[in-house]
Protein backbone atom coordinates (compact mmCIF):
# COMPACT_ATOMS: atom_id res chain seq x y z
CA UNK A 1 0.00 0.00 0.00
CA UNK A 2 1.49 3.50 -0.96
CA UNK A 3 0.28 7.16 -1.11
CA UNK A 4 -0.34 7.69 -4.68
CA UNK A 5 0.42 11.09 -6.65
CA UNK A 6 -2.78 12.80 -7.47
CA UNK A 7 -1.23 16.13 -8.40
CA UNK A 8 2.35 15.64 -7.78
CA UNK A 9 4.15 17.85 -4.77
CA UNK A 10 0.37 18.96 -3.91
CA UNK A 11 -2.13 15.83 -3.30
CA UNK A 12 -2.17 12.16 -3.21
CA UNK A 13 -4.38 9.81 -2.64
CA UNK A 14 -4.57 6.81 -0.39
CA UNK A 15 -6.99 3.54 -1.09
CA UNK A 16 -7.73 0.76 1.38
CA UNK A 17 -9.58 -2.33 1.09
CA UNK A 18 -11.96 -3.91 4.22
CA UNK A 19 -14.21 -0.96 4.84
CA UNK A 20 -17.37 -3.16 4.75
CA UNK A 21 -20.84 -1.19 5.51
CA UNK A 22 -22.74 -2.52 8.35
CA UNK A 23 -19.99 -5.57 7.74
CA UNK A 24 -20.80 -7.27 4.78
CA UNK A 25 -20.91 -4.90 1.96
CA UNK A 26 -17.30 -4.05 0.56
CA UNK A 27 -17.16 -0.20 -0.49
CA UNK A 28 -13.52 0.70 0.09
CA UNK A 29 -12.14 4.03 1.96
CA UNK A 30 -10.11 6.27 0.44
CA UNK A 31 -7.84 8.98 2.00
CA UNK A 32 -6.97 12.28 0.47
CA UNK A 33 -3.40 13.60 1.56
CA UNK A 34 -2.75 17.50 1.27
CA UNK A 35 0.49 19.59 1.44
CA UNK A 36 0.59 22.28 2.93
CA UNK A 37 2.88 25.41 4.08
CA UNK A 38 2.94 23.15 8.14
CA UNK A 39 3.55 19.90 6.26
CA UNK A 40 0.91 17.18 5.49
CA UNK A 41 -2.90 16.70 6.10
CA UNK A 42 -4.86 13.68 5.92
CA UNK A 43 -8.73 13.88 5.15
CA UNK A 44 -10.29 10.73 5.97
CA UNK A 45 -7.86 8.46 7.85
CA UNK A 46 -8.81 4.91 5.57
CA UNK A 47 -7.82 2.28 7.67
CA UNK A 48 -6.37 0.69 10.51
CA UNK A 49 -3.92 -1.14 9.41
CA UNK A 50 -0.44 -0.32 9.80
CA UNK A 51 0.67 -0.83 6.32
CA UNK A 52 -1.70 2.10 5.60
CA UNK A 53 -0.20 4.19 8.69
CA UNK A 54 3.30 3.21 7.37
CA UNK A 55 2.12 4.50 3.91
CA UNK A 56 1.71 8.13 5.29
CA UNK A 57 4.89 7.74 7.00
CA UNK A 58 6.89 6.96 4.20
CA UNK A 59 5.34 10.07 2.56
CA UNK A 60 6.26 12.35 4.91
CA UNK A 61 9.74 10.96 5.08
CA UNK A 62 10.40 11.23 1.34
CA UNK A 63 8.98 14.66 1.52
CA UNK A 64 10.96 15.21 4.53
CA UNK A 65 7.58 17.02 5.93
CA UNK A 66 5.19 16.14 8.91
CA UNK A 67 1.74 15.05 9.09
CA UNK A 68 0.59 18.25 11.03
CA UNK A 69 -3.10 17.24 10.55
CA UNK A 70 -5.90 14.69 10.12
CA UNK A 71 -9.26 15.68 9.76
CA UNK A 72 -12.16 12.91 9.87
CA UNK A 73 -15.12 15.09 7.31
CA UNK A 74 -18.30 12.94 7.77
CA UNK A 75 -19.98 12.11 11.06
CA UNK A 76 -19.98 8.55 10.28
CA UNK A 77 -16.13 7.94 9.42
CA UNK A 78 -15.05 7.83 13.00
CA UNK A 79 -13.66 4.32 12.88
CA UNK A 80 -10.34 4.63 12.93
CA UNK A 81 -9.10 7.94 14.20
CA UNK A 82 -7.77 6.48 17.52
CA UNK A 83 -5.40 4.19 15.83
CA UNK A 84 -4.87 7.23 13.90
CA UNK A 85 -4.28 9.98 16.75
CA UNK A 86 -1.72 7.30 18.75
CA UNK A 87 0.43 6.47 15.67
CA UNK A 88 0.49 10.63 14.92
CA UNK A 89 0.45 12.39 18.57
CA UNK A 90 1.90 15.66 17.11
CA UNK A 91 -0.73 16.31 14.61
CA UNK A 92 -3.88 18.25 15.28
CA UNK A 93 -6.75 16.21 14.80
CA UNK A 94 -10.42 17.76 13.43
CA UNK A 95 -13.77 15.98 13.17
CA UNK A 96 -16.69 16.61 11.99
CA UNK A 97 -19.24 16.69 14.76
CA UNK A 98 -19.88 15.94 18.76
CA UNK A 99 -21.30 12.50 17.15
CA UNK A 100 -17.42 11.23 16.32
CA UNK A 101 -16.57 11.99 19.97
CA UNK A 102 -19.81 10.16 21.28
CA UNK A 103 -18.43 7.17 19.40
CA UNK A 104 -15.18 7.35 20.28
CA UNK A 105 -14.92 9.05 23.75
CA UNK A 106 -11.24 8.57 24.56
CA UNK A 107 -11.06 11.36 21.88
CA UNK A 108 -12.54 13.81 24.29
CA UNK A 109 -9.31 15.21 24.90
CA UNK A 110 -7.32 15.32 21.36
CA UNK A 111 -10.19 15.99 18.63
CA UNK A 112 -11.39 19.53 17.69
CA UNK A 113 -15.23 19.61 16.48
CA UNK A 114 -15.82 21.76 13.66
CA UNK A 115 -18.65 24.61 13.42
CA UNK A 116 -21.20 22.66 11.41
CA UNK A 117 -22.41 26.02 9.03
CA UNK A 118 -18.72 27.76 9.00
CA UNK A 119 -15.79 24.86 9.46
CA UNK A 120 -12.83 26.31 9.72
CA UNK A 121 -9.19 24.24 9.77
CA UNK A 122 -6.05 26.69 10.11
CA UNK A 123 -3.70 24.19 8.58
CA UNK A 124 -5.70 24.26 5.21
CA UNK A 125 -6.97 27.78 5.30
CA UNK A 126 -4.57 28.97 2.48
CA UNK A 127 -4.90 25.96 0.48
CA UNK A 128 -8.27 24.64 0.67
CA UNK A 129 -12.25 25.57 0.96
CA UNK A 130 -14.29 23.73 3.00
CA UNK A 131 -18.19 23.59 2.30
CA UNK A 132 -20.51 22.29 4.81
CA UNK A 133 -23.01 19.98 3.52
CA UNK A 134 -26.31 21.60 5.37
CA UNK A 135 -30.56 20.31 5.88
CA UNK A 136 -29.57 16.45 5.91
CA UNK A 137 -30.60 14.12 8.80
CA UNK A 138 -29.49 11.17 10.45
CA UNK A 139 -31.05 7.99 9.32
CA UNK A 140 -33.19 6.05 11.51
CA UNK A 141 -31.98 5.36 15.22
CA UNK A 142 -32.08 1.51 14.17
CA UNK A 143 -28.85 2.33 11.22
CA UNK A 144 -26.62 4.25 13.76
CA UNK A 145 -28.33 5.21 17.02
CA UNK A 146 -29.05 8.83 16.51
CA UNK A 147 -32.35 10.40 17.51
CA UNK A 148 -34.81 11.11 14.98
CA UNK A 149 -34.26 14.24 12.75
CA UNK A 150 -30.63 14.52 14.36
CA UNK A 151 -28.39 16.62 11.82
CA UNK A 152 -26.65 14.67 9.38
CA UNK A 153 -22.88 16.42 9.22
CA UNK A 154 -20.36 16.07 6.48
CA UNK A 155 -17.44 18.86 5.13
CA UNK A 156 -16.64 18.38 1.55
CA UNK A 157 -12.62 19.94 1.04
CA UNK A 158 -11.74 21.67 -2.23
CA UNK A 159 -8.20 21.91 -3.19
CA UNK A 160 -8.44 25.67 -4.26
CA UNK A 161 -5.68 24.84 -6.97
CA UNK A 162 -6.19 21.32 -8.04
CA UNK A 163 -9.93 22.46 -8.21
CA UNK A 164 -10.01 18.86 -6.64
CA UNK A 165 -13.06 18.20 -3.90
CA UNK A 166 -13.40 15.98 -1.61
CA UNK A 167 -16.26 14.27 -0.94
CA UNK A 168 -17.53 11.90 2.20
CA UNK A 169 -20.61 10.55 2.00
CA UNK A 170 -23.72 12.42 0.46
CA UNK A 171 -23.32 11.34 -2.78
CA UNK A 172 -21.44 8.13 -3.61
CA UNK A 173 -19.29 7.50 -6.89
CA UNK A 174 -19.99 5.12 -9.61
CA UNK A 175 -20.31 1.42 -8.72
CA UNK A 176 -21.03 2.23 -5.19
CA UNK A 177 -24.49 2.33 -5.72
CA UNK A 178 -24.82 2.28 -9.21
CA UNK A 179 -22.81 3.47 -12.99
CA UNK A 180 -22.70 7.33 -12.30
CA UNK A 181 -22.59 9.74 -9.30
CA UNK A 182 -25.72 8.76 -6.63
CA UNK A 183 -27.48 10.11 -3.70
CA UNK A 184 -27.04 8.83 -0.24
CA UNK A 185 -30.81 8.39 -0.39
CA UNK A 186 -30.78 6.10 2.74
CA UNK A 187 -28.53 8.52 4.89
CA UNK A 188 -28.71 11.90 3.87
CA UNK A 189 -32.63 12.77 3.11
CA UNK A 190 -33.88 16.26 3.76
CA UNK A 191 -34.66 17.11 7.25
CA UNK A 192 -38.07 18.42 7.83
CA UNK A 193 -38.11 22.36 7.27
CA UNK A 194 -34.47 22.65 6.00
CA UNK A 195 -35.43 21.94 2.66
CA UNK A 196 -34.09 25.52 1.10
CA UNK A 197 -31.05 25.55 3.22
CA UNK A 198 -30.45 21.34 1.40
CA UNK A 199 -30.83 23.20 -1.92
CA UNK A 200 -28.30 25.97 -0.72
CA UNK A 201 -25.66 23.48 0.21
CA UNK A 202 -25.90 21.86 -3.30
CA UNK A 203 -25.59 24.83 -4.97
CA UNK A 204 -22.87 26.24 -3.12
CA UNK A 205 -21.10 22.62 -4.32
CA UNK A 206 -22.01 22.71 -7.90
CA UNK A 207 -20.58 26.55 -7.68
CA UNK A 208 -17.12 25.23 -6.51
CA UNK A 209 -16.03 24.63 -9.96
CA UNK A 210 -14.54 21.01 -9.28
CA UNK A 211 -12.61 19.67 -12.07
CA UNK A 212 -12.03 16.69 -9.97
CA UNK A 213 -13.36 14.72 -7.59
CA UNK A 214 -12.00 12.29 -4.88
CA UNK A 215 -14.47 9.90 -3.26
CA UNK A 216 -14.00 8.69 -0.27
CA UNK A 217 -15.38 5.45 -1.14
CA UNK A 218 -15.28 3.21 -3.85
CA UNK A 219 -12.96 0.67 -5.76
CA UNK A 220 -9.15 1.74 -6.52
CA UNK A 221 -10.22 1.74 -9.92
CA UNK A 222 -13.42 4.56 -9.85
CA UNK A 223 -13.08 6.48 -6.31
CA UNK A 224 -11.26 9.51 -8.76
CA UNK A 225 -13.70 10.75 -11.01
CA UNK A 226 -12.41 13.94 -13.38
CA UNK A 227 -8.36 15.04 -14.52
CA UNK A 228 -8.57 18.49 -13.68
CA UNK A 229 -9.75 19.80 -16.89
CA UNK A 230 -12.32 22.09 -17.69
CA UNK A 231 -14.28 19.48 -19.60
CA UNK A 232 -14.11 17.19 -17.50
CA UNK A 233 -15.27 20.35 -14.90
CA UNK A 234 -18.12 20.28 -17.36
CA UNK A 235 -19.16 16.85 -17.20
CA UNK A 236 -19.17 16.82 -12.96
CA UNK A 237 -20.96 19.94 -12.77
CA UNK A 238 -23.82 17.52 -15.23
CA UNK A 239 -23.12 14.70 -12.90
CA UNK A 240 -23.89 15.99 -9.71
CA UNK A 241 -26.38 18.26 -10.94
CA UNK A 242 -28.30 15.20 -11.55
CA UNK A 243 -27.63 13.73 -8.25
CA UNK A 244 -28.46 16.83 -6.81
CA UNK A 245 -32.11 16.46 -8.09
CA UNK A 246 -33.02 14.48 -5.12
CA UNK A 247 -32.28 16.97 -2.94
CA UNK A 248 -34.40 19.39 -4.89
CA UNK A 249 -32.31 20.82 -6.94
Amino acid sequence: MKAEPLVDGQIWTLHSPGNRFLGFIEIFNNALIIQVTKGLVVINPPSSKSKCIEAVRTLCHSLKQPLCAIFSPGDWHHFHLVTWAKAFPEANLYVASPRVLKKQPTLKERAIVLERTAPYIPELETTCTLIPWLGSKQPPRIMGGDRSGTNRVEHLVFHNATHTLFVTDHVLGPGVMGTSVSPNKGGFSSKKGDEETLKDSAQRVLDAGSRRIVFSHGHKDAFIMGDGTQEAGIEIKERLAHAYQYFGL
